[in-house]
């Protein structure tokens, strides 16, 4: 869903883009990994990441980053407010978090991200249109949300 989000807005993760991807997906690299973007991936057990690293305990600089990237990560944590907080705190202001949980999880992360100090906007699968929803197999209700550090 991301990459067709992306497709359609590409202004949503412009280069150039310091980039932080958490537990990257492969699939999705292609949309990361080109000129303008320096992306760094972090993951706790994935080898094959940039650095192994937990999400609960960033080491990075603060505001170090213009995007964090973690799709279908938050809803697997142990301490969702902490791993938030980390985020807040390595995005630059004007930076932007985006972010994916399953469908049952958004409500309780929608509302983390407020309290956390994200201004957020969430676009879901249906804001694509039924005939991408239909073409692509996505589910109308499942969102994006882009989380900006005022």
């Amino acid at each position: 869903m991301l990459a067709l989000q992306l497709r359609q807005r590409p202004e949503l993760l412009a280069p150039p883009l310091r980039l932080l991807q958490v537990s990257p997906d492969r699939p999705l690299e292609s949309l990361f990994v080109r000129e303008g973007v320096e992306r760094v991936s972090i993951d706790i057990d994935n080898p094959e990441v940039g650095l192994q690293m937990d999400v609960h305990e960033l080491t990075f600089q603060d505001e170090s980053f213009d995007a964090v990237v973690a799709l279908h990560v938050l809803d697997a944590v142990a301490d969702q407010p902490r791993a938030l907080a980390e985020i807040h705190r390595v995005l630059r202001h004007g930076g932007v978090a985006v972010l994916q949980v399953p469908i049952d999880h958004q409500p309780r992360l929608a509302a983390r991200l407020t309290d956390t100090g994200f201004e957020t906007r969430a676009l879901s699968a249906a804001d694509m249109g039924s005939v991408a929803v239909a073409r692509h197999g996505l589910i109308a209700d499942e969102r994006t949300y882009f989380a900006t550090r005022p």
